[in-house]
């Protein structure tokens, strides 16, 4: 058997290993979320988001511990998109696309929601990100809320400058 290498980087483990880790810590987050419409004081609202996020927690942890199976013992695994293949590169960048392009539009219709409570008078306060608390505070209403989505088309569009750059490097 050959001798192996010194691992001299700190992100690779292994990646059966961090499959699992992945599992149990979406476990442990699906029980928390249950347990924090009793310390808020919800309504049947906020137990059905926290039910539906304590479930889509297990499910996660599900295929965390399903793909750790399928994963062999001992297989690297690497988080720096720059060790990557251009192939899984692009697959990644593909991946963060798509959720870029489904999460900015729900958070800007959540933020806009919010902004719309808190000036209709009914609600005294919302929590909103600290950046767009400040924009509100000095632009109003419409930068706030239209500033979700101009973040989002920036992030896209460096995800897909990132697959360009990926492409003319290989050709």
């Amino acid at each position: 058997m050959n001798q192996q290498e010194p691992n001299m980087a700190p992100f690779i483990s292994d990646a059966r290993r961090h499959l699992r880790f992945r599992g149990w810590m979406m476990m442990v987050l699906g029980a928390v979320l249950m347990f924090v419409p009793l310390l808020a004081d919800a309504d049947a609202m906020g137990w059905g988001f926290a039910g539906l996020f304590a479930g889509l927690c297990v499910a996660l942890a599900g295929v965390n511990f399903y793909r750790a199976r399928k994963v062999a013992p001992g297989t690297p695994i690497d988080g720096h998109p720059d060790a990557a293949s251009p192939e899984i590169r692009r697959k990644m960048y593909v991946k963060l696309i798509w959720t870029s392009a489904l999460a900015f539009p729900v958070l800007t219709a959540w933020t806009a929601w919010d902004l719309r409570q808190l000036e209709a008078g009914r609600q005294e306060t919302v929590s909103v990100w600290w950046p767009l608390a400040f924009l509100y505070e000095h632009l109003g209403y419409w930068p706030t809320v239209l500033s979700l989505p101009l973040l989002g088309v920036f992030c896209i569009g460096v995800f897909v400058r990132k697959i360009k750059s990926d492409g003319q490097s290989d050709g």
